[in-house]
């Protein structure tokens, strides 16, 4: 009785417990689909948002490609969110900044262009190695260019003494002018150097015409002083035998002393003319002792005349030097003659000493001066300090022209220091290497 009465309770623990197997794995199924839809909801939602974050970035690298195309006028769209949309905004105003800095250069090398194409000289700027980094046309045409973008000088320029003259000016760092020969012209070569850029801006001008035109000058003037020098020769002759007929004759005086500066200026117009066309000196070693007294034997009776001392310092006494003494005698004769001319009272003093490579004489007077806005024009032909003066003293204006050419033609320099009423110096440098 007992055993029929447990069996039930046992099939229906078992449909009991098959009834929650049977829910739990409904349940189990039901999850994992869940799951499993979350999952894929999750994969669409991150591929939408990521296009949506790729997408500007994908403008941006493509404005990018476009500029980096030269296509200046590309832009970022502007219609997105979050801070995209912000830089969309910054980069197209750095790109209008851009585009207006980039127009503004090109201006600006147009008109550096259309400038240097007007230049009728060659011009080109270079940097302190010799590098060639911006030229115009005429230097083009007469230096071709090699192939590389910015090349050097030297693969250039094929001119030995054009490239010296660079190097020199770069190493010196120190701009000048000087004259140079290229293919049988003649070309004015200035430097400028700015020293914070570390650029030389040189500039090759053509003077074929204005060396022309001082060689028919001074052919003229040659020219003309050789007609000149036989009819003032007559003239002088003639008034010479009349002044002997009749003694004392006022005008005929006053036409002798003309006819005596005439002639004056006629030899100094040939002998400047001669020392322009590049004279041939003929160089020898000179005690100084002996060229001065030899030269000083002249004024002695014009000194005491005028009652002027001359004083002569040599350093050292045995005082050796190199140069031209035909040259030179003129040189110092022309200065003393002009000491002596325009000093009353007092004296002049004549030095000469060595200084590095250089020898430097100096003649010093104490007479009226010159006004220091007449310096500069001193070394000019036909000038004078005192017009009246000049004539009076028989002077030609010529003197220190000569006295400057004789100087140049030695490879020195001559300068002049001068106070009114205090006198006047002049400072002669002449190198001593042959």
């Amino acid at each position: 009785m007992k055993q029929k009465s447990i069996l039930p309770l046992l099939g229906l623990m078992f449909s009991a417990v098959a009834l929650i197997a049977f829910v739990i794995a409904r349940m189990n199924l039901a999850l994992y689909l869940s799951l499993l839809i979350i999952f894929v909801m999750g994969l669409i939602f991150a591929w939408l948002l990521l296009n949506y974050i790729r997408r500007p970035i994908h403008n941006l690298m493509h404005v990018a490609d476009q500029i980096a195309s030269k296509d200046l006028s590309a832009r970022m769209p502007v219609n997105q969110g979050w801070e995209i949309a912000r830089l969309a905004e910054f980069s197209n105003y750095m790109l209008d900044r851009m585009a207006a800095s980039i127009e503004r250069f090109k201006e600006s090398r147009d008109g550096l262009k259309l400038i240097l194409s007007s230049i009728e000289d060659a011009l080109w700027v270079q940097d302190l190695s010799g590098r060639i980094e911006l030229f115009n046309p005429v230097f083009a045409h007469l230096f071709p260019l090699a192939d590389a973008q910015q090349p050097y000088c030297w693969e250039v320029i094929q001119d030995s003494d054009l490239l010296s003259r660079i190097k020199e000016i770069s190493d010196q760092e120190k701009a000048r002018l000087s004259e140079i020969t290229i293919n049988e012209h003649n070309y004015l070569l200035s430097a400028s150097l700015n020293r914070e850029a570390e650029k030389i801006i040189f500039i090759l001008q053509n003077i074929d015409s204005i060396k022309a035109a001082e060689k028919m000058k001074r052919d003229f003037a040659l020219n003309v002083a050789h007609e000149l020098r036989t009819p003032l020769t007559a003239i002088k002759g003639f008034v010479d035998v009349v002044r002997e007929d009749l003694p004392n004759n006022r005008y005929l005086d006053i036409i002798h002393k003309h006819t005596q500066r005439m002639i004056a200026l006629v030899a100094d117009l040939e002998e400047l003319a001669r020392l322009e066309r590049v004279p041939q000196l003929d160089i020898q070693d000179i005690c100084l002792k002996t060229f001065f007294a030899n030269i000083l034997s002249i004024y002695e009776t014009t000194l005491k005349e005028k009652g002027l001392d001359l004083k002569l310092r040599l350093d050292p006494p045995d005082l050796r030097a190199l140069f031209d003494p035909y040259r030179m005698e003129q040189v110092i004769v022309n200065l003393i003659d002009n000491a002596i001319r325009y000093t009353m009272s007092g004296g002049i003093e004549i030095s000469a000493y060595h200084e590095n490579t250089n020898l430097v004489l100096s003649v010093a007077d104490s007479g009226k001066g010159i006004p220091q806005a007449l310096i500069p024009r001193v070394f000019e032909r036909f000038f004078t300090v005192d017009q009246s003066r000049s004539r009076q003293t028989g002077g030609t204006g010529l003197g220190l022209a000569i006295v400057k050419h004789i100087v140049v033609s030695h490879g020195g320099s001559i300068k002049l220091e001068s106070e009114l009423g205090i006198g006047s110096k002049f400072w002669i440098y002449l190198p001593q290497t042959r």
